[in-house]
């Protein structure tokens, strides 16, 4: 698969496929790109209107060079792709997602179709829904310049485990290391007072919810209403203050029908 994404990407796919130009957010077509067949979909893993190209792989690089030739086209690898990732706070297996982590938890409630009750996984989902999930993702915007990576514990201000990283890195659009994390709900719905600053080597952190889909049980409906609560990264043994706020990290981008 290649990945063609960017503001511009449209205007550069226009040059090669008019099927795959004139589709719409998440629709598909199969389509030919310099006579090479083609599944193409106007999606991405980056926050960014763009365009996701399956092919043969002999034909790959042929493709590639093609796409790569047209101003303005840059090859970036999957680092750069995690960093967008992260910024327009997507999921991601084995971090957001696993056999552990329900869509509940992971902020995913939309994937469900109302009324919908005949599912795999159903009794759990749906308890989950009307009872609230034990635990949320959530986002962590760093004050300083000290990354949180995947697996850093969380504390409570009586130093109790209450949640664990799931992806950190830096941010280049913010200038700053930003992170999402699954924390207990139950110590997001209460208010906190700001706990002290400068504990170990310390530096002032923000954790933000992403949007909720509704119905929300009382307790995320409170979480949502709950600015300040306070928590402890862990990072060398040593604590990073959080503070939860609002976000996203970066704005999504997607294409938009014209109006």
């Amino acid at each position: 698969m290649l990945a063609l994404q960017g503001p511009e990407a449209a205007a550069v796919m226009a040059k090669f496929s008019r099927e795959a130009t004139a589709l719409q957010f998440m629709q598909v077509c199969d389509t030919r790109i310099a006579g090479v067949p083609c599944t193409v979909s106007r999606s991405g893993y980056t926050g960014e209107d763009g365009f996701e190209i399956s092919l043969p792989a002999e034909e790959a690089e042929l493709v590639a060079k093609l796409l790569l030739a047209e101003d303005g086209v840059e090859p970036v690898g999957l680092g750069a792709r995690d960093t967008l990732r992260l910024e327009a706070g997507l999921c991601l297996y084995g971090h957001e997602l696993n056999e552990t982590i329900t869509p509940i938890e992971a902020g995913l409630n939309w994937i469900f179709k109302k009324g919908h009750t005949d599912f795999p996984g159903a009794e759990t989902i749906l308890a989950q829904r009307q009872n609230a999930a034990g635990r949320r993702r959530v986002g962590l915007l760093v004050e300083g310049k000290i990354p949180v990576r995947d697996g850093a514990i969380l504390l409570d201000s009586d130093d109790r485990e209450v949640g664990i990283v799931s992806s950190g890195s830096f941010s280049p659009s913010l200038n700053r290391p930003i992170a999402m994390a699954l924390v207990d709900v139950e110590v997001l719905s209460v208010k906190a007072e700001p706990s002290p600053s400068g504990r170990g080597r310390g530096e002032g952190m923000q954790i933000g919810d992403y949007p909720l889909t509704p119905p929300l049980s009382r307790g995320e409906r409170e979480f949502l209403k709950t600015p300040g609560t306070r928590l402890n990264a862990v990072v060398r043994n040593s604590a990073i203050e959080l503070t939860v706020c609002p976000l996203p990290f970066v704005p999504h981008r997607y294409h938009k029908l014209a109006r």
